[in-house]
């Protein structure tokens, strides 16, 4: 995105996907010249006037040249359960602002923590065709 505006938005995303709080909000980018304030915006279903927005980059930063940043956000209680409606940036105070947009993604990360196996047996097998195929004499699973 290139150009100089006071200020402008520019719809990513419209959707319907429902957040749950822990969810990880990433959006890499980089900021080859000139200057703005970014936020990324959000809005969910039925409060689409209502901005959540999170800042990637104030007017004062400098030009990122040719270096991707990486921003992470993490969804708390207050989009817990919501549907998300719209993903947008909003651009502020732009100024010969050339931006690149790399990814945008939302990660749901598993709250629980896997547990090791107390009582696990180990087996093993022979396959002539896998030891074959493989270079191998045997293989061995945890069961």
């Amino acid at each position: 995105m290139f150009g100089s505006i006071s200020k402008e938005y520019l719809q990513l995303f419209k959707t319907r996907f429902e957040l749950k709080t822990g969810d990880v909000i990433t959006v890499k980018y980089k900021m080859k010249d000139g200057s703005a304030k970014v936020n990324l915006v959000l809005t969910a279903e039925d409060s689409e006037t209502t901005e959540n927005t999170y800042a990637l980059r104030a007017k004062s930063d400098l030009a990122d040249g040719n270096e991707w940043v990486t921003k992470t956000f993490t969804v708390g209680n207050d989009f817990n359960g919501k549907k998300l409606a719209l993903v947008a940036l909003k651009f502020e105070d732009a100024a010969d602002m050339n931006l690149y947009m790399g990814e945008f993604a939302i990660t749901r990360v598993l709250m629980q923590r896997l547990h090791n196996p107390t009582n696990s047996k180990v087996r093993c097998f022979r396959s002539t065709l896998a030891a074959w195929m493989l270079n191998l004499s045997s293989t061995c699973l945890t069961l």
